[in-house]
């Protein structure tokens, strides 16, 4: 927990540096459950083992902590194994996914 904590304060670390300083705020709100949808069928189009920031870039501040959210559940149900490596999390499709 403490590592994924830390590799999430990486992201928004990176996240920081790549927006810009001043941005025209359109928020749409985004719950965890619709993020988890997006997210299942996301991680179809991408490789087996994948970094988290590939479901973040290009997204606003808001919609990587509702994504960091929804990947935690998705952990907990199995859909994810997790492995976080220089403040980087990877995900590996999990059991639910038929891996």
């Amino acid at each position: 927990p403490v590592d994924l904590i830390k590799a999430m304060n990486h992201i928004i670390r990176r996240y920081k540096i790549m927006q810009p300083l001043q941005m025209k705020v359109a928020r749409k709100e985004l719950s965890v459950e619709e993020r988890t949808i997006q997210i299942k069928a996301k991680v179809l189009e991408l490789p087996s083992v994948f970094s988290m920031f590939e479901l973040c870039k290009e997204e606003d501040l808001h919609v990587v902590i509702v994504t960091f959210l929804s990947v935690l559940d998705l952990l907990r149900q199995g859909f994810f194994d997790c492995e976080v490596v220089d403040d980087e999390i990877y995900l590996k499709r999990g059991v639910r996914y038929g891996k």
